[in-house]
């Protein structure tokens, strides 16, 4: 019986590339979310289905929710000037 280390169970379900992935994707969702909403929006999106880890779906969960509260925001605000 042969024995799998760590770093070959990471490769096989996703990788350590994975999981940057969707830690990087919510970082820049919530960097994002309050400038670009719809960008900020669409990367947590992303990052959601990309993430494996706690962390990362955490971030990517904030960061959706602050581009929608700004992308509310932003449309209030435009709109009381049309």
């Amino acid at each position: 019986m042969k024995t799998k280390n760590k770093k070959s169970e990471l490769n096989q379900n996703g990788g350590i590339m994975e999981q940057k992935k969707g830690k990087t994707l919510g970082i820049l969702s919530v960097s994002l979310g309050w400038l670009i909403p719809l960008v900020g929006l669409i990367l947590g999106i992303i990052g959601l289905v990309k993430s494996n880890n706690k962390p990362a779906t955490t971030l990517n969960i904030i960061g959706i929710i602050e581009s929608v509260l700004f992308w509310i925001f932003y449309l209030i605000l435009f709109m009381d000037e049309i």
